[in-house]
C-alpha cells in the first residue's frame, strides 16, 4: 500500500519507519518546518492510498486530498499494533490529570510492565526509567513493544486521543482548546477516538455513549469508597477521601456562570494585548515581537526565556501552544541564562526546535557559548530583542524615583556575530521583516541568531 504520513516533527517520523517495516511503501513530509522527509511539492504529485496526519492538523492543507482514506497518526497506531499488542494495554489522555492517572495505575498493575508518560518510559517493577521521549501517538509504539518483548502490562499518555489499540482508554478531564489552526476542538477530537477502544473510562459527571462514567462504578462517602463493575466489586476506606480535592480530583467544580466569566475575561485579555501589538511600529515593539512568535513557533518549541524585560513581554504577550514547553531561571535573576538552557534543551530533545529568547544585555553575558552550539552542531534559535540598554534596570530605577545610571548598552553586531562564529545571522529592523527571518533562522539547521531592532519604551 502507498501511504503518505504527514508531520514529521510529532512522531510522523517514527510512523512512516514502522509502516515500512511493514512492507508498505512511504513517503513522509514535515508540514510544519519542511525539514524531513520529501518536499510537499513532491507530494503533490503523487497519489496514495492512504494519508495518515495529525488530529492538529488543520483540515484544509492540501495533502490531505492525495488519498480517499485519511486516518489520523492515532489511528496509525491501532493499524500497526493489531495482532502484536501487550495485554493488558492501558491507554489514558485527557487535558489534566493524565500523567499522575497513569503513574497511579502502574503503581497498582500486578507483575512487569511498561509505563509511558511525559516525565519518560519506565520499567516495572525496578523502575529503571528507559528513555524519556514526547507523549504523540507514534511514541506509543516503543512502548508496547517493549511491554510485550517482557510480557507485561503496558501503560501509556498519550496526548489529543488515543488509538483504541488497548483494552481500556481513560478520558481524565473534559478541558478544550483549538486545535488545527481554530478549525478542530481538542476535546471533539479525544471523545472521537475514544470510539475505537473497547471500552472508555471518563470522568465523573460525564455521559457518553459507550463509556462509563467514573462516578457510576465508584462511589465516595466521607473515608469510604464503594466501587462495583463487571461481577468486581468491593470497598476501602482512607482518610484522604475526606479531602474533596482526593474525592473529585478532575470534577469540574465551577458553575457555568464562573467558565463564562473567566472566557470573557481571557476575551479581553486577549483583545487588549492584540491590541498592543503594532505591527507599524519602527524600532519593533515587543507585543509585536512576541504576536510574532506566537504565530510562527512550531507546537514542539522548547522555549528557553532570559532575565530581563525580554521575560516581562514573554510572560505578558505570547501565547503558548499545547505542545511548547519554556524555560526559565525562576526568580534568581541570572541574566545570560536562556542561551545555555537552550543548548541543554536541544540536548535533552534532539528532535524538537530549541528557541532563545534574550535581550542584548542579557545574551552579552554568555554569547561565547554560542560557538560552544556552533562546535557541537547544535541548531538553536536565538531572539534577539536589542533595546540597546538594560531595560528592566531603567524601569526599576525609574519606578523607586532614581536618576537613570548605567543603563546604556553598546552592542556589536549580533547578525554578523552569528556568521563569523559559523551560524547564520539576520538583522530585522522593520516589522515585516521579522515572521520570514525566524522562520528562516528555524528552517536553517544551523545555530542562528534573530537580531531584532526593538522599541525601549514599553508601551
Amino acid at each position: 500500500m502507498r501511504i503518505l504520513v504527514l508531520d514529521t516533527i510529532h512522531g510522523g517520523a517514527l510512523l512512516a519507519a514502522a509502516l515500512a517495516e511493514k512492507g508498505h511503501e512511504v513517503d513522509a513530509v514535515d508540514v510544519y518546518r519542511g525539514d524531513g522527509g520529501i518536499t510537499a511539492e513532491e507530494a503533490a504529485e503523487r497519489d496514495y492510498d492512504l494519508v495518515a496526519a495529525p488530529v492538529h492538523l488543520n483540515p484544509a492543507h492540501p495533502l490531505l486530498g492525495r488519498a480517499q482514506v485519511v486516518i489520523t497518526h492515532h489511528e496509525a497506531v491501532r493499524m500497526l499494533l493489531a495482532g502484536d499488542r501487550p495485554s493488558p494495554m492501558i491507554e489514558i489522555t485527557g487535558m489534566q490529570g493524565k500523567t499522575t492517572t497513569a503513574a497511579a495505575l502502574a503503581s497498582v498493575m500486578p507483575g512487569p510492565g511498561i509505563l509511558h508518560t511525559s516525565r519518560g518510559t519506565v520499567r516495572y517493577p525496578g523502575g529503571e526509567t528507559l528513555w524519556r521521549r514526547s507523549i504523540t501517538p507514534a511514541s506509543a509504539l516503543s512502548a508496547a513493544v517493549e511491554a510485550t518483548r517482557i510480557g507485561g502490562w503496558c501503560v501509556i499518555e498519550e496526548s489529543l486521543g488515543v488509538s483504541g489499540a488497548g483494552d481500556l482508554a481513560v478520558l481524565t478531564s473534559a478541558g478544550d482548546y483549538p486545535i488545527a489552526g481554530g478549525q478542530r476542538r481538542a476535546f471533539e477530537a479525544k471523545v472521537r477516538s475514544l470510539a475505537n477502544a473497547p471500552e472508555a473510562l471518563v470522568p465523573p459527571g460525564m455521559r457518553l455513549q459507550g463509556a462509563v462514567a467514573a462516578d457510576e462504578i465508584a462511589v465516595i462517602e466521607e473515608e469510604r469508597c464503594s466501587y462495583c463493575y463487571g461481577g468486581i466489586e468491593g470497598m476501602f476506606e482512607h482518610p484522604l477521601l475526606s479531602l474533596r480535592a482526593y474525592r473529585e480530583p478532575l470534577r469540574e467544580r465551577e458553575g457555568t456562570e464562573t467558565r463564562e466569566r473567566v472566557q470573557k475575561d481571557r476575551e479581553e485579555w486577549r483583545a487588549q494585548t492584540a491590541g498592543e501589538a503594532d505591527a507599524a511600529a519602527v524600532p519593533l515593539r515587543p507585543p509585536y515581537i512576541m504576536a510574532v512568535l506566537s504565530r510562527v513557533l512550531p507546537e514542539d518549541t522548547v522555549i528557553s526565556v532570559d532575565v530581563g524585560e525580554n521575560g516581562w513581554w514573554f510572560g505578558r504577550n505570547f501565547l503558548m501552544k499545547p505542545g511548547q514547553r519554556f524555560v526559565m531561571s525562576g526568580y534568581l535573576a541570572t541574566m545570560g541564562f536562556a542561551l545555555p538552557a537552550a543548548i541543554a534543551a536541544r540536548l535533552a530533545y534532539p528532535e524538537r526546535p530549541s528557541v532563545c529568547i534574550t535581550g542584548d544585555g542579557g545574551f552579552s553575558m554568555s554569547m561565547a557559548e554560542f560557538l560552544t552550539a556552533v562546535q557541537y552542531d547544535l541548531p538553536v534559535t536565538v531572539i534577539l530583542l536589542n533595546n540597546h540598554e538594560l531595560g528592566m534596570i531603567r524601569v526599576e530605577q525609574r519606578m523607586e524615583h532614581y536618576p537613570n545610571f548605567g543603563t546604556g548598552l553598546t552592542n556589536p553586531d549580533f547578525a554578523a556575530y552569528a556568521r563569523s562564529c559559523g551560524g547564520v545571522g539576520f538583522r530585522v529592523e522593520r516589522p515585516e521583516e521579522c515572521a520570514e527571518a525566524v522562520v528562516q533562522a528555524l528552517k536553517s539547521g544551523v545555530p542562528a541568531i534573530v537580531d531584532i531592532e526593538t522599541d525601549p519604551e514599553r508601551f
